[in-house]
């Protein structure tokens, strides 16, 4: 009876490891690689000078070479911090929110706008990589979604595209 009973147990622990084995795609047929991921075009590399020049000697040029392409920028200095007031509603209090800031004609908005973003100082000094957006109406140069690294200045965590820095 014991003898009987280990070998109906034997068996059906062995049909279940083949049920997992054969359901889970480890026969040898079924076995393949994943795709390599596709990467994006390399972000274009340009400085805060080039950029401001291009665009006030040729605003179309310059949004064909920059427009919705994603730019590097090398060390760039926090010049100005561009602030706004906001309330959740009325009878709540007012908080201050960091909107962009800037280096030159250029101004910047993090990818992560409501944290590091509101960190930011004058003075800092980061290296930013983000989407171009071209001129707007203040006559910024506008580059968004950055991705970071603070060389200088406590910003909090640091967002880097794969393979940047």
């Amino acid at each position: 009876m014991i003898r009987r009973s280990l070998h109906l147990a034997t068996s059906a622990v062995v049909c279940l490891m083949a049920c997992i084995l054969t359901g889970s795609g480890c026969s040898q047929s079924a076995y393949s690689f994943e795709q390599p991921m596709a990467l994006g075009p390399a972000p274009v590399s340009v400085s805060i000078e080039q950029i401001s020049s291009e665009y006030k000697n040729d605003p179309a040029a310059a949004d064909a070479r920059y427009l919705d392409k994603i730019l590097s920028f090398g060390q760039v200095t926090v010049e100005n911090v561009h602030t706004y007031y906001y309330s959740v509603g009325a009878g709540q209090p007012w908080s201050l929110q960091v909107e962009y800031f800037t280096s030159g004609n250029v101004a910047f908005q993090l990818l992560d706008f409501k944290g590091a973003q509101q960190n930011v100082q004058a003075g800092y000094i980061l290296i930013l990589e983000g989407m171009c957006k071209g001129l707007v109406k203040d006559g910024h140069v506008l580059v968004t979604d950055c991705w970071y690294k603070s060389i200088q200045g406590d910003i909090g965590t640091v967002i880097t595209r794969a393979g940047s820095y």
